[in-house]
């Protein structure tokens, strides 16, 4: 049986992507092809969440109350037996399983995280393809404050920026697929690149279908309702000014309540294209990954002069 496991990265439409692939579910498998269940309803957050060390704080854990060792390997176990009664239970016709989490991306990224996200998915598939989009760091940093914000971060967009640096694995692509090279392999990596101009017919669900099976890129809904949108440069200041005055770290029930409200009404009413850096903050930040992301041209797309362009035309 094979897998085909989409990585990410975050915010290159992994939301749009999950839905449409749960959307599709059974246009898929009577195609041949099975969308993980057991990993989570869309997101199949869970894999990622039984691939990071012990030691390492997990949102997802912690929202699941999972907080000791003990609960840890008592959830891997579980994990692991839910995901063996899947596939064992898969009709004769399916021949491919399909993994998404953009969390393999942002959470996998020791070399024993790696190593453990190899050891399963190779314990019961034959072979195992990679499927991963790359978006320009500048703009991947800008729309991911939104998201900061979303989730109860209080830093300035100046602030923000200033973790968009190679030495950062989440953001240096070269490091973080050299990962997945060493176990996987190269021939197993499908690195694509976030644009427009690089999908399918210009769409991101066509181009995802085409990595799946080309013949089915006319016959699959797209009509997947967008999430995780950004929020305006108003709708960001406000939102900051939100998790400042009501803090998620309060443990006071009425705060939460309100800080809820609040937000879902800038969410609703002021989403949109966020901040994004000036001419020279963005040629600052392009510049510095000119090496690695040139490393990764090289291997990838040597068919390109450049993998990206500086996104505020700083050239």
């Amino acid at each position: 049986m094979k897998a085909l496991v989409h990585i990410g990265t975050e915010k290159t439409g992994s939301s749009s992507i999950q839905g449409y692939l749960h959307l599709n579910r059974e246009n898929l498998r009577r195609a041949g092809y099975h969308v993980a269940t057991s990993g989570g309803r869309a997101n199949h957050r869970a894999f990622p969440a039984y691939c990071i060390a012990d030691e390492k704080p997990d949102d997802f854990l912690q929202a699941s109350g999972i907080s000791t060792l003990p609960e840890r390997q008592e959830f891997k176990q579980r994990f692991r037996e839910r995901f063996e009664a899947e596939l064992e239970s898969l009709p004769k016709n399916i021949h491919t399983v399909i993994i998404s989490s953009e969390h393999f991306h942002s959470r996998v990224t020791a070399e024993e995280e790696v190593d453990n996200a190899y050891k399963l998915l190779k314990g019961f598939f034959d072979e195992i393809r990679i499927v991963c989009y790359l978006r320009e760091q500048v703009d991947t940093c800008s729309s991911l404050y939104s998201t900061h914000l979303k989730n109860g971060g209080t830093k300035s967009f100046s602030e923000f920026l200033q973790r968009c640096k190679p030495e950062i694995y989440y953001f240096n692509y070269s490091t973080m697929l050299a990962n997945w090279e060493r176990c996987f392999g190269l021939e197993s990596l499908d690195v694509l690149l976030f644009s427009k101009k690089h999908f399918l017919n210009g769409d991101l669900l066509d181009d995802f279908t085409a990595k799946i099976d080309s013949s089915l890129v006319p016959h699959l809904d797209k009509y997947v309702k967008q999430e995780n949108q950004s929020l305006r440069p108003a709708g960001q200041a406000l939102e900051r000014l939100v998790n400042i005055v009501f803090p998620v770290s309060s443990a006071i029930p009425e705060v939460a309540v309100i800080r809820d409200k609040c937000k879902k009404i800038i969410s609703f009413s002021m989403h949109g294209k966020g901040r994004q850096p000036d001419r020279e903050q963005s040629q600052v930040i392009y510049d510095s990954f000119m090496t690695s992301n040139e490393d990764v041209r090289k291997k990838f797309f040597p068919q390109l002069k450049q993998m990206f362009t500086c996104p505020r035309d700083c050239n």
